[in-house]
């Protein structure tokens, strides 16, 4: 099959399960496919990570293609499952944020340090002012934040969360699809739970595939060094 033209890539990331170890702690009870890990920034702020998994663009790359995105799509074989408690005084008071990446570079322990304090990361996301990205090195970006289903109000109901809907600014999408000569592009989940009074004592997170279409293409000298230098750049 010849390099140049349209391609479709995949990549599928295994399944995660957390359990809470304390009031806003929690340890990796089991995964499939590994790559899940945690860290905890310098503000205190614990995320859980699975950054171990890119798209390989290195055969066009060889063959001096450009490699142009075209659009992104990511698939869950579940919802995000959690168990918690009510407070029907308080309400829910756990928050859980996720971000999903694929960018030009990886993300790294520093770019978490950015994302800010344990009682509720504020950002700057990858490829946003004061990050440690541009926003051309992010082929595509999606972040949820999550809200328990408490039904009609009346006390506790089966222990589910569900991503708000698209009436509720819960989740957005960034990303500017540019065209790269860069060898991988990254794939990055990103989960932060904060227990501020009620406890969340597991937390599911499915398996996901991510898909991305391209096409590569052979362009003239002159635009496919400068194209290599600000992929060099984003290293």
């Amino acid at each position: 099959m010849p390099l140049e033209g349209a391609h479709i890539l995949r990549k599928s990331l295994g399944n995660l399960q957390l359990t809470e170890t304390g009031t806003n702690e929690y340890e990796i009870a089991s995964q499939s496919g590994g790559g899940w890990e945690s860290y905890t920034n310098t503000s205190a702020a614990t995320f859980f990570v699975n950054r171990d998994s890119y798209f390989d663009l290195s055969g066009y790359t060889r063959e001096e293609l450009t490699t142009f995105p075209m659009n992104w799509d990511i698939a869950e074989d579940a919802r995000v499952y959690a168990d918690t408690s009510f407070d029907p005084a308080v309400g829910y008071i756990s928050s859980l944020k996720i971000w999903n990446i694929i960018s030009e570079k990886p993300i790294t322990d520093e770019d978490l340090d950015a994302f800010g304090p344990a009682t509720f990361a504020t950002g700057p996301a990858p490829g946003f002012l004061g990050s440690h990205h541009e926003l051309r090195g992010i082929v595509g970006g999606r972040w949820r934040e999550y809200s328990w289903d408490q039904g009609a109000g009346i006390g506790f109901v089966p222990p589910n969360i569900q991503a708000l809907g698209a009436s509720v600014a819960a989740q957005g999408e960034w990303g500017l699809c540019q065209a790269t000569t860069v060898q991988h592009l990254y794939i990055t989940i990103i989960i932060q739970i904060t227990d501020l009074a009620s406890a969340m004592p597991t937390l599911k997170y499915p398996n996901t595939a991510w898909s991305i279409g391209v096409v590569t293409a052979e362009e003239k000298d002159l635009v496919y060094v400068e194209r290599l230098r600000r992929s060099w750049e984003q290293r």
